[in-house]
């Protein structure tokens, strides 16, 4: 149970004892570290918080289609976060004077009313072409995919993100222009137009990797509506993806809690993620920022010699594991 990423195909009950005992499991750990280590630095995530948001939303927000007021899991939510900030003091119990906490989050959770079948509608506009014919619904395979005909394909989960197939910069923005004006005006399944949020890649990255970045975000419903990835779905609309259901999503804003002394309220009070790092740089001496290391998560794309050399290179000192989507096993 190191990240519950087969948490989808557990029994809610089975589910709920394993994210507890997993938390505290992590907490007994950081706790035995901030004890018998130095540290400049120390970051702990909490996985907890999402795999319950994610399969336990409908318990007790009651505008969710499959809300059941009389729910035995209505407090489930609450009673975890109520949890969370009696073990938070004891973390901060131990913990010397004055020093800089931060609580936050990378994003918000919200109700998910359904899947968008991305691939689906990029296929339905002859934007998307296989090989062979696709005649029943199966996992969304790039080796499939016939080059010669294809200019865009999706991956997701939560949003869109869609990959453009041009080497021509000036092709690239009218493609994207054109399937953007096509998105505007995707339809729930009642027929009301969606809230629809887009960002272009280079209009939010710079720098040297731009390239590897999808061509266009896309928000269905603001993020009220997620994305499935799998191709050969009855219609542009699904409930669940082949990996399992999701009864709450990923939302724009999360939370953001310090007591650092020097910060000032941005935007009455909202906080940008990007704002999170200067925020830290400003408590950190000149000789602690000399000597910052970086951590970073080994994934599909950096999963072979060449990439990890690459990622030595740019500076990274540690590597990482992220198994919030992979069982141990399958790690090793």
């Amino acid at each position: 149970s190191v990240g519950l990423a087969s948490y989808k195909n557990l029994g809610k009950d089975e589910m709920i004892k394993k994210i507890y005992d997993m938390t505290e499991t992590q907490i007994e750990v950081l706790k035995y570290l901030i004890k018998n280590e130095e540290w400049d630095f120390c970051v702990w995530v909490c996985i907890g918080t999402d795999r319950l948001q994610h399969t336990m939303w409908s318990s007790f927000d009651e505008k969710h289609k499959d809300h059941d007021p009389f729910n035995k899991y209505k407090n489930t939510l609450k009673d975890y976060y109520i949890y969370l900030d009696k073990k938070l003091k004891e973390i901060i119990d131990i913990l010397p004077k004055n020093v800089l906490i931060i609580i936050a989050s990378d994003h918000g959770f919200n109700r998910m009313d359904g899947r968008v079948n991305l691939n689906d509608w990029l296929i339905k506009e002859g934007y998307l072409f296989f090989k062979k014919e696709i005649k029943e619904r199966e996992k969304f395979d790039i080796s499939k995919v016939d080059w010669n005909k294809t200019r865009a394909y999706a991956v997701g989960a939560y949003f869109g993100r869609i990959y453009l197939k041009s080497d021509n910069e000036y092709e690239k923005k009218i493609l994207e222009d054109e399937i953007i004006n096509k998105l505007k005006f995707f339809k729930r399944p009642d027929g009301s137009l969606m809230k629809m949020v887009f960002h272009k890649s280079r209009e939010v990255y710079i720098g040297k990797y731009l390239s590897n970045a999808p061509s266009i975000y896309v928000y269905f419903d603001n993020l009220i509506w997620g994305v499935n990835n799998d191709i050969g779905n009855s219609g542009l609309y699904s409930e669940l993806t082949l990996l399992g259901s999701d009864e709450g999503g990923h939302a724009p804003q999360g939370i953001f809690i310090t007591n650092s002394k020097k910060i000032n309220k941005i935007n009455n009070g909202e906080i940008d993620i990007l704002d999170v790092y200067p925020i830290i740089e400003n408590e950190l001496s000149n000789n602690e920022l000399d000597n910052i290391e970086y951590v970073c998560t080994i994934g599909p794309a950096s999963n072979n010699d060449e990439n990890l050399q690459k990622l030595k290179k740019e500076g990274m000192t540690y590597a990482r594991i992220n198994f919030s989507h992979l069982e141990l096993d399958q790690a090793k």
